[in-house]
């Protein structure tokens, strides 16, 4: 009852050790086991059966062995022989008889031949493993472990029968692992001086399963008692002291009339705290508290001059052994050395470190938005064109942590998205997407094992080496020149797609050029206008009622095109509404989907005030960033793809509120009021109506926010209104040319030459049409 006892008190201790990030050391649980098992009547167990290295590790190329399986009758033939070449020398060297050195050397032979003559990992593995432990003893490298070794020597003949008798599978049961397993723990105790252990030593990684001397005495110092309860428990009774004696520090500086030997308790409370540094093994803390107490027994005697300085210089050094302390609990009461000195303590660099991940951690979520957008775009490499300035950043920081590889590693993505993506604006195929996003997630992954203290982290980066490898990018190779910059055609590409859907005119001097048709020309019969009297000609206009009306055929409605200038505002930019290829959806949906909007607005302008009311208020800050996620995914699902990227934007914002990483602050605030502002307008132009809204600008806002700067929609737009250019089209009744014929008693006596020109009031726009309609109405014969 006893043992097990103390197993369910020691077991949590242990277990919270292993939380805490440090190595596990099963070796310091052997004892507690074994009293256990004997508590069942079972046998003991020895160090060697928590050894558990990788037997299944690849094996050099230059261990001894076969390339193919060997007939099994000369294979049985040729292990036969070396057995008794083996057991020979083995007796003797059992037995202590001659040279003990001769004959290592000649079972070392024997084993290499024997391991010549197999094919398969096991067997090749137990005589290379073998061999090479015979050399350290020949070598003297394993005197210390001379006895057990032998008896794991005795051990190899049995294993040369099963062989013999059962060929190379007897190799894969579990009693010659154990053996292969048991000879490997002796090799890592072994002495330097071998190059046959040293591979195998390699081979096997064996330096990460032997745990250090100190890592030891941590680990039984966490059984011990000093658990994270007991040194709560202590460390909490040092700080209120420390405290205590900052507070007087404190009100003695501030107090005008202070008597020093006020400061007398402050030095016997400050000989406690050294007393108790001093019981949990913290010497250097002592040490400063001690002379801490000094200077202030000093100052209450009146033997030191009681300044400011010298008080301040009190409260730093007992701010440092508080962050000491805080420093001993992460270790659990592990030993720091007493060549630590007055280093920053463990606890403050990793508040730093906290800093600095945090910092790159950011950077690293901006370089996955920017891929994400880059696919989504689909294609647009100026996504991605902030991507490699994002990973050099990144580079600088993690140049702080002692990982030599990371660095190079991150700056190899950095290449790879620079000369692929930035410089050459190539479109990846999937598999280097998949690639890269694997990189990119084993470096996140990493840092995360780096804030949480994991153990065995390097492995994380094996995966961002091989995907690198597999992008051609490891070792990284140099970075490429960017293109020559050339003349923005944007503008004349964009005129060039609006006059493929205009007609095309051949080139003449005009209307009169164009050839309808061909028509043999009739003569106009000459008439004799002398004594005609023309009606006035003075520009009056016409009755209301004696205007034609449609239908009558005295005109029609044509239509007419003509540009318009009107001012908007200069933060304003024309809405793109659907788009209109053939992947847009059908009327029906994008019926849908408008109504969709005019709820999601509505929801929002309900939540807005809430929210602005509380900015804490998660709840309703979650359901408006819902809102916006929506937008974004049914936006691009029907082709709504402005809509889409402008919700998406402001949905990035928000999660970064709800993540902490932004606070909701004014400009946060004033920036989600613009943006659900904007969405009436976004709703006519899915309408089809064309309308104006800063979206440019809030998305740019919102981008320099998630990014944790300060930014306002104002930063981005322009004070002074600007005039758009845009065309309309609308309908106009254009009457036919009559004859104006005079009444007889208007006909006047004078000649037709004294006449003043006709004058013919029209809008200019109709000049050409009433041209062609004058030219029609000459060429046809009079009746």
């Amino acid at each position: 009852f006893a043992v097990l006892m103390r197993g369910m008190m020691q077991l949590p201790d242990y277990l919270e050790r292993l939380q805490g990030g440090h190595r596990d050391v099963p070796l310091v649980l052997l004892p507690l086991l074994n009293e256990l098992r004997g508590c069942r009547g079972e046998a003991q167990i020895g160090e060697t059966a928590l050894f558990m290295p990788d037997l299944n590790a690849e094996l050099p190329s230059f261990v001894p062995g076969l390339t193919a399986a060997p007939a099994p009758a000369a294979q049985q033939r040729a292990l036969a022989l070396l057995r008794t070449q083996l057991q020979l020398p083995l007796l003797a060297w059992i037995r202590n008889q001659g040279d003990a050195a001769r004959h290592l050397a000649t079972m070392r032979g024997v084993l290499d031949g024997i391991g010549a003559q197999c094919y398969s990992l096991p067997g090749r593995r137990l005589w290379w493993i073998a061999s090479g432990v015979a050399e350290g003893l020949e070598r003297g490298l394993l005197d210390e472990h001379s006895v057990e070794v032998r008896k794991l020597i005795g051990k190899v003949d049995r294993n040369v029968r099963a062989l013999i008798e059962e060929g190379e599978t007897a190799l894969a049961r579990g009693e010659s692992e154990e053996l292969a397993r048991s000879l490997l723990y002796y090799v890592a105790h072994a002495r330097p001086g071998s190059e046959r252990l040293a591979a195998i030593y390699d081979t096997y990684r064996l330096d990460r399963l032997l745990p250090s001397q100190r890592e030891i005495a941590h680990a039984e110092g966490a059984l011990a008692g000093h658990n994270r309860m007991l040194l709560d428990t202590v460390a909490r009774a040092i700080k209120e002291d420390l405290l205590r004696v900052k507070d007087a520090l404190d009100l003695y500086l501030r107090n005008v009339e202070h008597d020093p030997r006020q400061l007398a308790g402050e030095a016997d409370a400050l000989a406690r705290v050294a007393d108790t540094l001093g019981m949990l093994g913290l010497n250097v803390p002592r040490r400063v508290v001690h002379e801490q107490r000094e200077t202030v027994a000093q100052l209450a005697a009146g033997a030191r001059t009681v300044d400011e300085s010298t008080l301040l210089d009190v409260a730093g050094a007992l701010l440092y052994v508080e962050s000491s302390l805080d420093d001993h609990i992460d270790r659990l009461g592990a030993e720091s050395g007493e060549d630590a000195g007055l280093q920053l303590p463990k606890a403050e660099a990793r508040r730093l470190l906290d800093i600095v991940l945090k910092e790159a951690s950011a950077n690293l979520a901006r370089v996955k938005d920017d891929l994400v957008a880059f696919i989504e775009s689909p294609w647009v490499h100026a996504r991605v064109a902030a991507v490699p300035a994002l990973l050099d950043e990144l580079v600088g920081a993690l140049r702080m942590l002692d990982v030599p590889r990371l660095p190079a590693l991150v700056e190899a993505i950095g290449r790879f998205v620079h000369n692929e993506l930035v410089a050459d604006r190539r479109v990846p195929t999937a598999e280097q997407m998949d690639l890269l996003a694997d990189a990119l997630a084993s470096v996140e992954y990493f840092l995360e094992a780096v804030r949480e203290q994991r153990p065995q982290r390097e492995r994380i980066l094996d995966v961002t080496q091989r995907s690198l490898a597999a992008l051609g990018y490891w070792p990284a190779p140099a970075l490429r020149a960017m293109p020559a910059e050339t003349e923005d055609t944007h503008v004349a590409s964009h005129g060039a797609h609006s006059l493929s859907e205009a007609v095309s005119v051949v080139s003449g001097s005009g209307v009169d050029d164009l050839l309808i048709g061909s028509a043999t020309a009739v003569p106009t019969p000459s008439q004799d206008l002398a004594g005609l009297r023309f009606a006035s000609t003075e520009p009056t206009a016409p009755p209301q009622a004696e205007l034609p009306e449609p239908g009558e055929g005295l005109g029609e409605w044509v239509e007419i095109t003509e540009e318009i200038e009107e001012a908007v505002p200069a933060d304003a930019t024309p809405l793109a509404g659907f788009r209109q290829d053939g992947e847009a959806a059908d009327a029906e949906i994008r019926e849908v989907f408008i109504e969709e909007v005019g709820e999601e607005t509505q929801a929002l302008n309900s939540g807005l005030d809430a929210w602005l009311s509380n900015p804490d208020d998660l709840d309703t800050l979650r359901n408006m960033r819902r809102a916006f996620h929506t937008l974004k995914g049914s936006g691009r699902l029907v082709g709504a793809m402005e809509l889409g990227e402008f919700a998406w934007k402001v949905e990035n914002l928000l999660n970064r509120v709800l993540d902490r990483s932004v606070p909701p602050g004014p400009m946060v605030q004033a920036l989600v009021r613009h943006a659900i502002a904007a969405l009436p307008a976004v709703q006519s132009s899915l309408q089809g109506a064309q309308v104006w809204a800063p979206l440019p600008a809030i998305m740019q806002t919102a981008d320099r926010l998630s990014s944790g700067e300060a930014a306002q929609l104002e930063d981005f737009t322009q004070a002074a209104p600007s005039v758009q250019r845009r065309s309309v089209t609308r309908r106009i009744w254009q009457p036919h040319p009559q004859p104006m014929l005079a009444s007889e008693s208007e006909v006047s006596t004078e000649p037709a030459a004294a006449l003043a020109p006709i004058e013919i009031s029209a809008p200019l726009f109709a000049v050409p049409l009433m041209q062609c309609c004058w030219k029609s109405c000459a060429a046809k014969p009079r009746s």
